[in-house]
């Protein structure tokens, strides 16, 4: 996953080794919370590229869609079986 200036196209962040990724939102606080292929949200900062598995984010499929509430503090994801799951971010 990277993170890019949308003004300059510079690069200003990202994550590298994780699986796939089909998913992301930005957390109010500039993190990014993600997920993908294998069905684990994750919540990382752009720019170290420190990233943590969300605690009990194992969904029962690839994570599909994410979305954020706007106060940063619970995290919905869709997955491929159809299921929404909220998580505390």
């Amino acid at each position: 996953v990277a993170v890019f200036d949308a003004d300059t196209g510079a690069r200003v962040g990202g994550a590298g080794g994780l699986p796939p990724v089909l998913a992301v939102a930005f957390l109010p606080d500039g993190r990014l919370v993600g997920g993908g292929l294998d069905r684990t949200l994750r919540v990382w900062e752009p720019a170290s590229g420190y990233a943590r598995t969300a605690a009990a984010a194992r969904l029962r499929g690839e994570v599909w869609a994410v979305a954020v509430a706007p106060d940063g503090k619970r995290v919905w994801a869709g997955d491929e079986s159809g299921t929404v799951t909220c998580r505390a971010a």
